[in-house]
C-alpha cells in the first residue's frame, strides 16, 4: 500500500524513468504527485471489502 510516501516516492520515481506502467494504491490523504504519469487506486486500507473491490477486480496487477 502506498505510492506517495517515503520509500515508495522514490521507487515510483524509478519505475516511471524506467518507461514502466505504474498504479499506486492510495488513501487520498496525500496529493497525487504524479499525475497521468501513474493509475491511482484509492482504497481504505482497513475495510477489506474496499481493499478486494479495489485490488481484486480489472485491470489486474502482475
Amino acid at each position: 500500500m502506498g505510492g506517495t510516501g517515503f520509500i515508495s516516492r522514490r521507487l515510483v520515481d524509478l519505475l516511471i524513468k524506467d518507461g514502466a506502467d505504474v498504479t499506486i494504491a492510495t488513501s487520498g490523504r496525500t496529493a497525487n504527485p504524479y499525475g497521468d504519469a501513474v493509475e491511482e487506486v484509492k482504497v481504505n486500507r482497513f475495510d477489506r471489502i474496499s481493499l478486494d473491490e479495489n485490488l481484486n477486480s480489472p485491470p489486474f496487477f502482475d
